[in-house]
């Protein structure tokens, strides 16, 4: 398990023989390096987690490696191997550290009763996408969620 630490980008993590809780372990020994032991900066700005009266870091760790399950309003959600495989990509992503081109862009758009500006890091070649949201009170920058289009 401890050679998906050394995974970089382009590479994907080694998930599909191991069990649930050795693939969580190794999941979490990633997330654990690039987000919690790691203060990440998106053009000078600090990215925070996303905010919640529950655990922030759990929260986040659910967004970048599970999906939504579909017609569910319950809002549970579901492992998603394709974001998994490809958590250890999204510090790169935001730090603009890969030598793929990728496209930058804000979106204002409806999120629940509120108008907000979404940012949007997208990697054409790889069909990946990182996406952002500033933060109200400073510069800083919320991580929302990471996933590759299918």
């Amino acid at each position: 398990m401890a050679f998906n630490l050394l995974k970089e980008y382009p590479d994907l993590l080694e998930l599909d023989y191991m069990n649930e809780r050795d693939r969580n372990e190794s999941l979490r020994k990633i997330f654990s390096r690039d987000f919690e032991k790691h203060e990440n900066k998106f053009r000078g700005n600090i990215i925070r987690p996303i905010p919640s009266k529950k655990d922030k870091m759990e929260l986040l760790f659910k967004h970048l490696t599970t999906r939504k399950i579909h017609g569910r309003n319950d809002r549970k959600r579901a492992y998603d191997r394709d974001r998994a495989v490809r958590l250890h990509w999204v510090r790169p992503h935001i730090e603009e550290n890969i030598p793929d081109e990728l496209h930058i862009f804000s979106v204002e758009q409806k999120v629940g009763s509120s108008y907000s500006v979404r940012t949007y890091i997208y990697n054409r070649k790889e069909q990946y996408v990182v996406i952002l949201e500033p933060f109200r009170k400073t510069d800083d920058y919320y991580l929302i969620t990471a996933y590759y289009l299918e």
